[in-house]
């Protein structure tokens, strides 16, 4: 049997579909996170939630193993797994972790035969997280990133982005 090589793990909010932001009109009255948990912010009959197609093209690669690992809450699975089929998309699993950590599913999801690891994310702060995981737990392996910006890609190599954990301060919005 031959196994894959290359590992991809892709977030879903802003790095494979434009969900719509905490700051719409039908989010009123909702914190940011407890927007996101909601299944209004999935609700596609209200919104015209698009996928981001050079994402979603890599998603579709079946040369790697691909998973979804997401800080939506399970109950959103179903409405997010009607959008993922819609497009095509299969992964091997999803993950609906709520604020638990990415890195550690990550880690469970590096085989021996893993050469390569392609991370696909919106956030810089979960970049970080993972970055921080690699340089604590170095894999023999190449480890790069995708940031999907609001209206570019960006590909890194772990080790050109290594110094982004070196930060001065880190502080949390604070939203009116």
């Amino acid at each position: 049997m031959t196994h894959k090589t290359h590992l991809r793990v892709f977030d879903f909010d802003d790095t494979l579909f434009r969900i719509p932001n905490y700051t719409c009109s039908e989010a009123k009255g909702y914190s940011p996170i407890e927007w996101f948990d909601s299944k209004e912010s999935l609700d596609q009959n209200k919104f015209n939630i698009k996928g981001i197609l050079n994402i979603i093209e890599e998603a579709l690669d079946e040369c790697s193993e691909n998973y979804m690992i997401t800080q939506r809450v399970n109950t959103l699975k179903p409405q997010a797994d009607s959008i993922l089929e819609q497009k095509g998309i299969k992964f091997i699993e999803t993950f609906f972790l709520g604020r638990n950590s990415k890195s550690e599913i990550l880690d469970s999801l590096i085989k021996p035969w893993t050469t390569k690891v392609t991370i696909y994310e919106d956030s810089l702060f979960e970049i970080l997280k993972y970055i921080e995981y690699f340089k604590k737990n170095r894999k023999e392996i190449e480890i790069y990133f995708v940031f999907v910006d609001k209206s570019k890609i960006f590909k890194y190599k772990l080790e050109n982005l290594i110094g982004l954990t070196d930060f001065e301060s880190i502080d949390k919005l604070r939203i009116s």
